[in-house]
């Protein structure tokens, strides 16, 4: 009688660790990723692919700074430093450069790194997550009315970014991950994406 209580016992804390236990849950997780052969999304003319859920090769900041295609047309290289207390008062499509300028400046985008404004503050790494955390968190700070969206790239469905209303109404993307050195200092409003959702609006 006392071996089936054990018994008993045993299955029952496996199946609340296993149920319960908040390391099986899901929710946070990203999606399986679609198969670029067989996905029925493609790319248009000028869109790159990213997958932030992959486990890249060791890189050093030194080396990717060296990864910049100086052909890319679509490259734009900020030269004039800006430092993070030039983040305040940003306003329009210039406040937008500017801040567009210090994420290159001081950021690069790395898989599996930061998915937060402070993780990326601290180690100057964020995935598309924490690299569109920091850059909400400026702009709703500076006054600007913010869509937080999520969409589908060929290799990820859960790649993030920005859209900012600008001032006469209009609304511009605004993607963080594209201005770093990873992706060859793409402008701002680079879009590399296809929007599925809007997941929240600020401001």
């Amino acid at each position: 009688m006392m071996i089936k209580k054990a018994v008993f016992i045993v299955i029952c804390c496996f199946l609340v660790i296993t149920f319960i236990n908040p390391l099986s849950a899901t929710e946070d997780l990203p999606e399986e990723q679609p198969d670029p052969e067989t996905a029925d999304f493609h790319l248009a003319p000028g869109e790159i692919m990213i997958d932030d859920y992959t486990i890249p090769p060791t890189i050093t900041v030194s080396s990717q700074s060296m990864i910049i295609d100086t052909t890319d047309s679509n490259s734009k290289l900020y030269t004039n430093k800006v430092d993070f207390q030039d983040l305040k008062g940003l306003h329009g499509s210039e406040g937008l450069e500017t801040l567009a300028s210090y994420i290159q400046q001081n950021f690069n985008h790395k898989i599996g790194a930061s998915t937060t404004y402070t993780g990326v503050i601290a180690t100057g790494y964020g995935d598309c997550w924490g690299l569109s955390d920091f850059a909400l968190h400026i702009l709703v700070k500076n006054g600007y009315k913010v869509r937080l969206i999520q969409g589908t790239t060929s290799q990820a469905n859960n790649h993030r970014w920005l859209e900012v209303q600008l001032e006469d109404g209009s609304w511009t993307t605004f993607d963080p991950s594209m201005v770093t050195k990873k992706y060859n200092c793409k402008p701002y409003n680079y879009q590399c994406g296809h929007p599925t959702q809007v997941l929240e609006v600020y401001g």
